[in-house]
């Protein structure tokens, strides 16, 4: 099943999106089924788009008076599965402190 998701609320008057960056996704499934060199978070998604909206930002004089919408497709192929979504690959306390230790 294709979804379109769409996130009005943006303030950056830019974004990498529109230059190819691509979304990262997660799949609970596919972490139990793919060879391991496919696993973790990759980068995906199709028809990505950002751009300025019409609704309105209260209390904004200068020229940033209106928010942007992000909005882009994913396929998800997988029946029962859990997708997780995000801008940048995520790098959590667990995996400082563990570089720390490394270091």
């Amino acid at each position: 099943m294709k979804v379109k998701f769409n996130m009005l609320n943006m303030i950056k008057p830019k974004s990498l999106y529109n230059e190819g960056m691509k979304v990262l996704s997660y799949s609970e499934r596919r972490q139990e089924t793919a060879p391991d060199e496919e696993k973790g978070w990759t980068r995906g998604g199709e028809d990505m788009s950002y751009f300025q909206n019409n609704y309105k930002r209260e209390h904004q004089t200068n020229f940033q008076r209106c928010y942007h919408t992000f909005t882009f497709a994913h396929t998800f192929d997988i029946d029962d599965d859990t997708v997780y979504f995000a801008y940048s690959l995520p790098y959590t306390y667990t995996d400082l402190t563990e570089y720390l230790c490394e270091i």
